[in-house]
């Protein structure tokens, strides 16, 4: 196996190990839905998500579908989400670009 470029630590694991890539995939995924779960669970009063909710301008849908549905499902809960957009996360023209609903 070639040795990674810096900065991408994890390039050509999925050759070497499918299994851990695919753990690796998910694991921001993982990790915020773990949040989300744990903020209903101890029922908080809100959650701030601050900067850089992607990590380039260029987010996938599926990131920000993840996202959506995080968001969506905390405020289904009654939590009040915050989002402080990072330089990879433009909002246009600083309008907010995700709603959590409040029921």
């Amino acid at each position: 196996m070639r040795r990674p470029a810096p900065g991408q630590p994890f390039e050509g694991i999925h050759a070497a190990a499918p299994a851990i890539a695919a753990v690796l995939r998910e694991a921001t995924f993982t990790a915020f839905d773990r949040i989300i779960d744990l903020a209903i669970e101890e029922t908080v009063d809100f959650i701030v998500v601050a900067g850089d909710v992607h990590d380039g301008e260029n987010r996938s849908l599926r990131a920000q579908l993840r996202f959506r549905d995080a968001i969506r499902k905390a405020g289904d809960a009654g939590l009040r989400c915050f989002v402080a957009h990072g330089n990879h996360d433009p909002s246009p023209a600083g309008k907010p670009t995700w709603r959590c609903r409040r029921r």
